[in-house]
């Protein structure tokens, strides 16, 4: 090899380490940001929630009631809206001798929905909380003993448009 094709070499050696680095940082701008959020985060100017896929949906209910599913399901956000859309008017009457003022806080809820199996039907289990204790509750479950009307939640079924089993929290 003579002296001379060296530094041709060295140079387009350069240039090639160049070019893949920016092919490389091209590629990296044009892959999309891994999310932080486990699940599917449903965000509108009146809540936020999260609704938790099928695989996790026995882990979830686990920590409400101590039973695991044996069937699940992931609700889309439709089914959430849907719920949404309903959530204030049932509360208005299903919480009006325990907790009377409780539907005018709703905005303040976060909300976690699990889809879950009832008697052959798909339900939403819709978790309801207005203190997470400094947890992820886009990611881990939010079950608490007593805390009154800061935590509630419902079962509901998107077919029939049906609330049932609203349970509040009791105080300590």
């Amino acid at each position: 090899m003579s002296r001379r094709g060296l530094p041709l070499r060295r140079l387009i050696a350069g240039l090639t380490i160049v070019l893949v680095g920016l092919c490389l940082a091209v590629a990296a701008q044009q892959t999309p940001a891994k999310t932080e959020e486990p699940f599917e985060v449903v965000k509108t100017a009146e809540f936020e929630g999260v609704i938790i896929a099928r695989e996790k949906a026995s882990e979830f209910m686990k920590a409400f009631s101590g039973i695991e599913e044996k069937e699940s399901w992931t609700p889309d956000r439709a089914d959430v809206l849907k719920l949404e859309k309903r959530i204030e008017s049932f509360v208005k009457k299903a919480a009006a001798k325990r907790s009377p003022n409780l539907w005018t806080k709703l905005a303040t809820y976060k909300r976690q929905y699990i889809g879950i199996m009832r008697n052959g039907r798909k339900v939403i289990f819709a978790n309801f909380f207005c203190e997470a204790f400094s947890i992820n509750w886009k990611a881990v479950p939010v079950a608490v003993e007593d805390g009154g009307d800061c935590f509630f939640n419902v079962l509901y079924d998107p077919a029939s448009a049906a609330f049932s089993d609203f349970r509040i929290n009791g105080e300590a």
